[in-house]
């Protein structure tokens, strides 16, 4: 399966082609800076998310992220907690098939740290099943501007505790802020490249991981340039999970309703000018007129406020938090007789001194101490001294 992620700098309606010429073996699109295609007339743009849907609220309808299957698979959204409005406008859980659990990004406001406070609300859904995917406006060279314990290290190291690497610097042997291949051109000027665009995943899932040739074709339509990755086609995904459905914020039912309101102004302006030049007394006509003009704003005005509010509440309800897997599910998955990874480990052993290679970063540790099947190794300035599952590092052999 491949997944293509480009930030396209707004005006996606006016660039979709672009892209479905570069990658047209595809089968799922993250848009940053996408457009709400229920804004538009444009029936061919609206036709791309008849298989997918867009993210963001009624007051940023020009900017959000658009997810789509050009080959028809399956995208369902997924409940996740947000902690604040730029959370509803910078992420979104979904899967696909049913299969594959992904999360696209595009953060908001601080950047990479509210992409930690937003993994920090939802640290249970990731999983080393999940891609996650998108523009994460963050790389180690900018670690200066954020604090400490909320900067691009910090990031990857969380995300690396869960089973996901870098997909580029894990493909590439590149370490974190000596990327060669930027992805983005800061005022789309060629002096000033970054590598913001990535892709987090569990290693052994990856088949390959690039970013798109051309960049001067690429700037001229945006600062960003695509990445894709292609993923084994291996069903992960845990088919007993119960996962609800997520009202569409910018449903069919609030624009029918916007639709309805236009009727009705244009109805009674038609009506008012029959009144006006169709009736012999004119001053009957122009009150009657006027009487229809002033009734059909008060309806439009009022369907669409209606409509408007709806959006809002729907909005709000993306917000309240949901358990996606119910008290049996998570019994019966607690009660399972299969061994699991840290009692594979009891059968290793491992002494203060040993040297040990994560599973993910292949990087080395020494062994600082050893507690039930638990190493303290230092990650790094940045990290520091941890307690970590032994589970997740290899044993270097003497």
């Amino acid at each position: 399966m491949k997944i293509v992620s480009w930030n396209c700098n707004g005006g996606f309606r006016k660039k979709y082609m672009d892209l479905f010429n570069a990658f047209p073996d595809a089968d799922v699109f993250m848009i940053q800076e996408c457009e709400n295609p229920d804004f538009y007339n444009n029936r061919e743009f609206k036709a791309l998310f008849q298989k997918g849907f867009h993210v963001g609220t009624p007051d940023f309808w020009m900017k959000g992220i658009g997810v789509f299957a050009p080959k028809g698979n399956s995208l369902r959204r997924t409940k996740c907690k947000y902690g604040n409005p730029l959370h509803m406008l910078g992420y979104a859980f979904f899967d696909v098939d049913n299969c594959y659990k992904m999360l696209a990004v595009w953060p908001q406001g601080k950047y990479v740290e509210e992409m930690i406070d937003f993994f920090l609300f939802n640290e249970s859904l990731f999983t080393n099943d999940l891609l996650v995917m998108g523009d994460t406006n963050s790389c180690s060279v900018f670690n200066n501007l954020h604090p400490k314990n909320k900067n691009h290290d910090v990031l990857v190291d969380l995300l690396n505790q869960k089973g996901l690497v870098d997909a580029y610097n894990y493909s590439m042997g590149e370490a974190e802020g000596e990327e060669t291949i930027p992805t983005f051109y800061l005022q789309r000027k060629k002096e000033k490249p970054y590598h913001l665009d990535r892709c987090f995943i569990a290693p052994d899932r990856i088949t390959s991981f690039k970013v798109a040739e051309n960049h001067d074709y690429w700037l001229s339509l945006s600062d960003h340039i695509p990445v894709e990755i292609v993923i084994k086609n291996d069903n992960i995904m845990e088919q007993k999970k119960i996962e609800v459905k997520v009202p569409n914020i910018s449903a069919s039912a609030e624009s029918t309703l916007k639709t309805v309101a236009t009727i009705f102004l244009i109805g009674g302006v038609i009506a008012a000018l029959i009144f006006i030049f169709g009736i012999e007394d004119h001053a009957i006509g122009i009150g009657a007129g006027i009487g229809t003009i002033l009734s059909a704003l008060a309806s439009w005005a009022v369907l669409n406020v209606i409509a408007n509010i709806s959006l809002r509440l729907k909005a709000i309800q993306e917000t309240m938090p949901l358990r996606l897997v119910s008290a049996e599910v998570e019994k019966a998955k607690n009660n399972t007789s299969v061994e699991t990874p840290i009692e594979k480990a009891e059968k290793v052993s491992v002494v203060k001194g040993d040297i040990v290679i994560s599973r993910m970063t292949k990087q080395q540790y020494t062994v600082e101490d050893v507690k039930d099947n638990m190493i303290y190794i230092n990650r790094g300035r940045f990290a520091g001294y941890k307690w970590e599952p032994l589970s997740n590092f290899l044993i270097q052999q003497d």
